[in-house]
């Protein structure tokens, strides 16, 4: 009998203990006790996963919270292979994860007894080990590709523009402040370093760097950035993440200021709005909870498809009767997802991270077609009357046919550092934000602009329009403006920069802000009525809804506050930063959080009611819709989940 056993590094000294034993029982075993990350590492994983006759999960916090462990035992599901948990430390929750339901052997004391079962169970599973399917299915996504990946950037010879700089900062800040594994900590140390020592890096992203190389400091409590992080690896450590132990380095401090969007600070605003078409907005609220981050390449415009005939336009996907239950899954061909799905016309509509816009059938997650825009767009797109509207870091806005992904038509921002953020439609308006402080709207039907207003700061997050008025946060600030012509009612001014989609509710706005707090402003004033304080920067954007506000935080938890005070009524913590905004249905509240998982959460209470793993961190916002749940994850994957 061949066993693969999957564990967290945090747990070897169990899992050698546990190794010895059965290699005495004449048991094949293989574990990755050797390898040290990279392609080679991942393959030979993969390799070995598909040659073993059982696949044994060495079940802790610490494994249920590791990237590489969730990615392998997603695997060995998808080759249906026989899976057996044994846990050799502790575990928050038996209740909350699909491999509870699994016979489980507990070898944290091993006995003779204990020995004797794990064989048992072993042996048992070994009869249940069936042919591989054919074609094999689709391999997990290296870990930490993304490290690979920023680096090739940073290495390359070609110059980087500033907004793409800034790109690459914001994706190594928010990894130095979520990784644990000192080798990986030191790796983003020293691509830091070198996107420093570029030749045409700008001066606020070297002082930047300089400023998060000197918040990370070890246990010994050395200062100088040298020392903060050694260009030698930390020995003893591999590419695995250390799961919930103890970090080796700090944190960093999320109260520092981090940049507002990939561009130079914007110039001393004015107000500019353009007298261009007005149109009375319906008094409907649109709010779109949108993230706050993407990335950059360079290109062109150019359009291509590659279609497939759409299905049922009000289809849904077959229902098992679990909740938590993956209905389906599919690669939305990049391997980082951060766009929430957005549904219409019986389609789920996502923004990948390789220049394509995906429409997949709703029912089966099968590709109805590909639109393939020149640059990455940003997160979420957008989707009323028939039509698909994406703003992309080439500068323009698309709309595109959501039968065909054909183009209908598209717009540049002006300006040669304007690039549009997430957009929102109301009544035939298109509105967004732009990474040059302006706040621009468009007929959604032609493209034409109608007005555009300069704000103090950029936009990070879609804007929210209700009864007439826009509101959207920027670099420090709240507005309110007039929808119909972009005339500022009012604006406030609080704490860092604003990556919240606000929501409004009984007369007031809520959004969170990268200073910890979460505010609440008079709708018709901006006058402060509350702001409650969380553990780290809030990114997350809040949902309104039954007198409570939902909303995530760095801190790793997920909070329900008063509306009226701002008072905390429950948090519950997940096992990593919460950047997905929550979804609010039928008495739960659906989040994703860094640790890979999608929560089910008691709205009265925080209770997780139960949650579903993917294969990476969770950054995209769960849309809901019937009985199902859609989200996105840095696996690359689109996931449709019964709740």
């Amino acid at each position: 009998m061949k066993v693969f056993i999957s564990y967290s590094r945090q747990d070897e000294s169990a899992v050698t203990s546990m190794v010895e034993d059965l290699e005495r029982a004449s048991v094949d075993v293989w574990l990755d006790n050797e390898l040290r990350g990279g392609e080679a590492w991942w393959t030979q994983i993969l390799t070995q996963i598909r040659d073993r006759t059982v696949f044994l999960f060495a079940l802790s916090d610490n494994s249920l919270y590791s990237r590489p462990c969730r990615a392998e035992l997603g695997y060995a599901e998808d080759l249906g292979l026989p899976i057996l948990p044994v846990q050799v430390g502790e575990v928050s929750s038996y209740r909350a994860d699909p491999i509870f339901s699994r016979q489980l052997v507990d070898y944290r004391n091993p006995t003779a007894a204990s020995g004797f079962a794990l064989m048992g169970a072993l042996n048992e599973h070994a009869t249940h080990r069936t042919d591989l399917p054919d074609p094999l299915p689709e391999a997990p996504p290296i870990p930490y590709e993304y490290l690979q990946r920023v680096g090739a950037q940073i290495h390359d010879s070609a110059m980087l523009a500033p907004p793409v700089q800034a790109q690459l900062l914001f994706e190594l800040r928010n990894a130095l402040h979520e990784e644990d594994d000192p080798s990986i900590v030191d790796d983003i140390c020293k691509l830091l370093r070198a996107l420093r020592r570029r030749t045409d890096v700008t001066y606020p992203v070297a002082a930047e760097i300089a400023s998060m190389l000197g918040e990370v400091a070890p246990d010994a409590g050395q200062t100088g950035d040298a020392e903060i992080c050694p260009d030698a690896t930390v020995s003893g450590t591999d590419a695995r993440p250390s799961g919930k132990g103890v970090p080796l380095v700090r944190r960093l401090n999320t109260r520092t200021k981090t940049l507002a969007s990939p561009i130079e600070p914007a110039a001393a605003p004015t107000e500019q709005p353009s007298p261009a078409g007005t149109r009375r907005l319906s008094r409907r609220t649109i709010l779109i909870a949108l993230g706050g981050t993407a990335a950059l390449v360079a290109g062109g415009t150019a359009i291509t498809l590659s279609t497939s005939e759409p299905g049922p336009q009000n289809s849904a996907p077959t229902l098992s009767g679990k909740p938590g239950a993956v209905l389906w899954k599919v690669s939305a061909g990049s391997t980082l997802i951060f766009s929430s799905p957005t549904l219409g016309d019986g389609s789920v509509f996502v923004a990948g991270y390789d220049n394509n816009v995906y429409a997949l059938d709703k029912a089966s997650g099968a590709e109805r077609w590909t639109a393939a825009i020149s640059d990455r767009a940003r997160p979420s797109p957008a989707f009323a009357d028939g039509r698909v509207y994406v703003a992309s870091w080439d500068g323009n806005v698309y709309a595109l046919d959501a039968r065909s992904g054909q183009e209908r038509w598209k717009t540049k921002t002006p300006g040669d550092n304007s690039f549009p953020v997430s957009p929102v439609v109301a009544d035939q308006t298109l509105y967004f934000g732009t990474t040059d402080g302006y706040v621009q709207a468009l007929d959604a039907a032609s493209g034409e602009p109608r007005w555009k207003t300069l704000t103090t700061g950029a936009a990070s997050a879609a804007p929210t329009v209700t009864d007439g008025v826009l509101y959207i946060g920027t670099e420090g600030h709240v507005y309110a403006l007039d929808a119909p012509t972009g005339t500022v009612r009012w604006s406030k001014e609080i704490g860092g920069q604003v990556w919240s989609s606000p929501a409004v509710a009984d007369g007031r706005v809520f959004l969170g802000n990268d200073d910890h707090w979460v505010y609440a402003l008079d709708a018709d004033s901006g006058e402060e009525r509350w702001q409650t304080p969380t553990g780290g920067a809030v990114y997350s954007s809040p949902a309104a809804v039954g007198g409570l506000i939902y909303i995530g935080s760095d801190d790793k938890n997920v909070y329900a506050l008063d509306a009226g005070s701002g008072e905390v009524r429950w948090k519950t913590p997940t096992g990593g930063q919460v950047h997905s905004s929550p979804a609010v249905a039928d008495g739960a509240v659906y989040v994703g959080s860094f640790d890979g998982f999608l929560y089910a959460l008691g709205a009265t209470d925080g209770v997780v009611r139960w949650k579903a793993g993917t294969g990476g961190q969770v950054w995209s916002s769960p849309t809901v819709a019937e009985k199902v749940v859609y989200v996105g994850s840095h696996d690359g994957k689109i996931y449709a989940l019964e709740r």
